[in-house]
């Protein structure tokens, strides 16, 4: 089975997924669980939620997770989630990892748990 053969995921299950996968393999990356985090967004939901993030610094199109180490002369790994069937990114997304990327951090849109696990893994492995 592979993952096409999955039932399609919400961005939110797909992101709990690479959340628990990285809570067991951190240690053969020698890093600390910690590292990798949310950035969420989920508190925008309601106009109160949305303008008590605002107040507190959140910025629109955020990406979802961030791995906080550096490699391969970048200072951490800002990672969008999007499930697998798909997703499109807004341009305020598309205007934070373009600068993100400016600032030297390496970024990536991932489409499923799968594939954001393989951009993780390749950003850490040499």
């Amino acid at each position: 089975m592979t993952a096409a053969d999955l039932p399609i995921a919400t961005e939110s299950a797909e992101q709990k997924s690479v959340i628990s996968w990285w809570a067991i393999m951190h240690r053969n990356f020698a890093l600390p669980e910690c590292i990798l985090m949310a950035c969420p967004a989920q508190a925008a939901r309601t106009p109160q939620g949305g303008a008590r993030i605002k107040a507190e610094g959140y910025r629109a199109g955020t990406p979802d997770l961030f791995l906080a180490t550096s490699r391969r002369g970048c200072h951490g790994l800002f990672v969008e989630m999007k499930r697998r069937d798909g997703g499109t990114l807004s341009e305020n997304q598309k205007q934070m990892l373009f600068e993100l990327g400016a600032q030297g951090y390496a970024k990536a849109v991932a489409c499923g748990a799968s594939e954001a696990i393989k951009v993780i893994s390749e950003y850490l492995n040499p």
